[in-house]
């Protein structure tokens, strides 16, 4: 065999190795990728019938650096008894090329948007403008589901597959086409109706002779809004009830109510609506009880 015959083999060789290489290379680089999470952030965990629920769809980098995705799809589930779908909302997103309920080969959306409990949404980026996934969370979208009916629990899960054909949530990386960067998938809980509250913490009742008001002292965790409206209920001797609006100093709240004289007063029911007058939810104390001689 001639030295020339040798110099090709060696480089059709060196050729193989380097080819080898860089395939192993890419494939070690996919492998140490790290994933991008799919979560649900609910705006507020508590509706009244009729109110809208508004539910943000984040893309959460389950590392401490952003990764980048050129797309999503998202199979998602809900209780249509409970809850009925009317679409999302892309204010806060990325500003996608395409974003909603697609025509699909699962069989998943029936209908724009889907209405009998599973479907699916699909969002494009722009081109050459991939989207971060932040580790603090990307919002892609909100969706906003109507309360029909009363329950103490309902739940929105995005499901790994489903439809028929079956099809599957992906998120696809921004870089290399087609791979599957999916991480782990959220789900989120809602109650409907006006439920205990779960906000009290504590709570007196305190007579001012001067003002000749009952003063009702309460105090309230993280989540009920400062310009919400209280309203408090007190029974007086004469068992009639007398209603009182809030004031609000960074979460403290206090009724005032015009004492009626000397007598059993009990402060049994509080209302929280918000600014639409909408009712949140109801607390109910039993009976705080204040004799005034």
């Amino acid at each position: 065999m001639s030295s020339h015959s040798h110099r090709n083999i060696g480089k059709r060789d060196r050729g193989l190795r380097i080819f080898a290489g860089l395939g192993w290379t890419l494939l070690l680089a996919a492998a140490a990728r790290a994933d991008i999470n799919l979560e649900w952030r609910p705006v507020m965990q508590t509706h009244p019938v009729g109110a809208t629920l508004r539910v943000g769809l984040y893309a959460v980098s389950d590392s401490a650096e952003d990764q980048y995705l050129a797309a999503v799809d998202v199979i998602f589930a809900w209780s249509p008894t409970h809850v009925r779908l009317l679409g999302n909302d892309d204010a806060g997103s990325p500003g996608w090329l395409y974003s909603g309920f697609p025509d699909d080969p699962y069989q998943l959306n029936e209908s724009n948007p889907p209405q009998d409990g599973d479907g699916l949404y699909n969002a494009l980026a722009n081109f050459g403008e991939p989207v971060a996934a932040t580790p603090e969370g990307t919002l892609l979208t909100t969706f906003e589901f109507l309360a029909l009916a009363d329950t103490p629990a309902t739940i929105l899960d995005i499901l790994e597959e489903a439809g028929n054909p079956p099809g599957e949530t992906v998120v696809y990386d921004a870089f290399i086409p087609n791979l599957d960067v999916t991480g782990t998938l959220g789900s989120a809980q809602f109650s409907i109706g006006p439920y205990d509250c779960g906000w009290v913490e504590s709570t007196k009742l305190k007579y001012r002779y001067r003002a000749n008001k009952l003063v009702y002292r309460f105090q309230l965790i993280p989540g009920i809004r400062r310009d919400w409206k209280v309203t408090g209920q007190l029974v007086g001797p004469d068992r009639t009830e007398v209603k009182s609006r809030r004031t609000s100093n960074r979460g403290r709240k206090r009724l005032k109510f015009d004492s009626q004289g000397p007598g059993l007063y009990t402060c049994a029911i509080l209302e929280v609506e918000d600014p639409t007058g909408q009712r949140v939810c109801v607390g109910y104390f039993g009976e705080k009880q204040l004799v005034l001689p």
